[in-house]
């Protein structure tokens, strides 16, 4: 049954596999750094997880959703109090935010397997808190998960730390099981996957553009129905 209320609680993602990925081998890297079978955090060497590709591929959905999948998968339990999720807004340079990371990492007592910091469009910061952020991603028991659209604005050692997934556009065969399932709660069932796919093109890799095409498709559709 079509419920627009609940649209974004049902079809947001709430697993890591819920997020389409545009290629195989990314989503088998990030399995391999979840499931802890890929050696990861390692301090002064790949502690951090960095996302990169167009806007609106799901990133930042991915990054939040990756500590505790990271956790479920160390210790049976989420992250609580040890995952810190901070979007850097433009021009703030984020020395503060980034004190406060170092001091939480240094001296708050674990309370999951390690610490977890979320740095949401991490090019946002300047150059000296690149250098600050470059630093502290040497403390021991941290993991680091950064976004951002504009890979070229991230400072190299910062990226050499990192596994350095890129997240574009992905086919739109790809995006059919949730669009199939949409068109199923609102009761469609005479819609084909060639028009499925379609109409996911026009979104252009966007999840939130692809989301807001199907839900035209099911107005429409619902606004001729008798």
């Amino acid at each position: 049954m079509w419920n627009p209320q609940d649209f974004e609680q049902r079809y947001s993602p709430k697993t890591v596999s819920d997020i389409v990925f545009a290629e195989d081998r990314s989503r088998s890297l990030i399995d391999q750094l979840i499931s802890g079978q890929r050696p990861f955090p390692m301090a002064e060497d790949k502690c951090g997880i960095l996302l990169y590709g167009i806007p609106g591929t799901g990133k930042s959905a991915l990054a939040k959703l990756l500590p505790d999948a990271m956790e479920m998968a160390r210790s049976g339990n989420e992250t609580g109090i040890d995952c810190v999720y901070q979007r850097v807004r433009p021009g703030n340079n984020g020395m503060t935010m980034l004190e406060k990371i170092g001091n939480h990492a240094i001296h708050t007592p674990y309370q999951a397997s390690q610490h977890y910091y979320v740095l949401d469009e991490v090019d946002n910061l300047n150059a000296q808190a690149m250098d600050v952020l470059k630093s502290v991603m040497n403390t021991r028991g941290c993991v680091f998960i950064l976004t951002t659209n504009h890979l070229d604005k991230v400072e190299l050692g910062v990226r050499s730390r990192c596994h350095c997934i890129a997240f574009n556009a992905a086919p739109a065969e790809k995006w059919l099981p949730l669009a199939r399932r949409i068109m199923a709660d609102a009761g469609l069932h005479g819609i084909s996957d060639q028009q499925l796919v379609a109409v996911i093109q026009t979104g252009k890799g966007s999840a939130r553009d692809i989301k807001d095409a199907l839900i035209d498709v099911v107005l429409e559709a619902l606004a001729v129905q008798p």
